[in-house]
């Protein structure tokens, strides 16, 4: 059950903590995909330090389509063992209104990351 104290909670300017948990894996299968406190301070240093630069850069909302991903989600999923969903230090995205490949130029010149990943041409993994 989701922790009615996180619902709306703003992790940055624009970003809201209900993006980064929203699962249809977690719905379908009864799991409860609500990060621990450390999950959601790395979900915040996320927002803050680099989803809200870009988001400022190009002036368009970005859609989350991933966010925080927990070990049953994951492993649902068959996502990456160390994953770094499983910490709240990953976010997938989209960009609408913004081809995807000038995102991902405009983040790999402009922003910090650790990661920075386009996956199948169709979205953009920053880390």
């Amino acid at each position: 059950m989701e922790n009615p104290k996180l619902v709306n909670q703003q992790l940055s300017k624009n970003f809201n903590f209900d993006e980064f948990i929203i699962s249809q894996v977690s719905d379908r299968f009864g799991y409860n995909n609500t990060p621990d406190d450390q999950v959601i301070s790395n979900l915040k240093e996320l927002c803050v330090h680099v989803l809200q630069l870009f988001r400022e850069i190009i002036c368009v909302r970005d859609i989350i389509s991933s966010g925080y991903c927990c070990p049953s989600v994951n492993a649902v999923i068959d996502g990456f063992y160390h994953s770094q969903h499983l910490e709240g230090k990953a976010a997938d995205f989209l960009t609408p209104f913004c081809q995807l490949s000038d995102s991902f130029y405009m983040i790999l010149k402009n922003l910090p990351f650790n990661q920075l990943i386009f996956e199948f041409g169709r979205w953009i993994q920053r880390k």
